[in-house]
């Protein structure tokens, strides 16, 4: 984790949550480039502040892989779920309902992309 005191670092963790909610608001209006740029701003942070493989980290990829998809680009849509759910069935296990849902969305992905060829 790096380095700064506990008021930061959570400080850091609040803009993150904040900023992936705000993405999702951003993405329901349509605006998918600025939904994007809100989730990778807090996947940065998430990832700077709680590590590659923690589930908050996996959450701001899982939504970040939404808005990919949205975009029409599958390919680093299906990259991120597979990341998602391999981190998820490490840290939750295979039969919790975050992974269970990693599974159906990297499913869903993987068949657009069967649909495309």
């Amino acid at each position: 984790m790096a380095a700064g005191s506990l008021h930061e670092r959570l400080d850091q963790l609040d803009t993150a949550a904040s900023l992936n909610n705000l993405a999702l608001v951003v993405r329901e209006q349509g605006d998918l480039d600025g939904a994007r740029r809100l989730h990778e701003r807090a996947l940065a942070i998430r990832e700077a502040r709680l590590g590659a493989d923690h589930p908050n980290t996996a959450t701001s990829l899982s939504n970040l892989a939404s808005v990919l998809a949205d975009q029409g680009d599958l390919k680093d849509a299906r990259t991120l779920q597979e990341r998602v759910l391999a981190i998820r069935e490490a840290r939750l296990g295979v039969d919790h309902p975050d992974t269970v849902r990693s599974r159906r969305n990297l499913t869903a992905v993987v068949d657009q992309l069967k649909s495309r060829s």
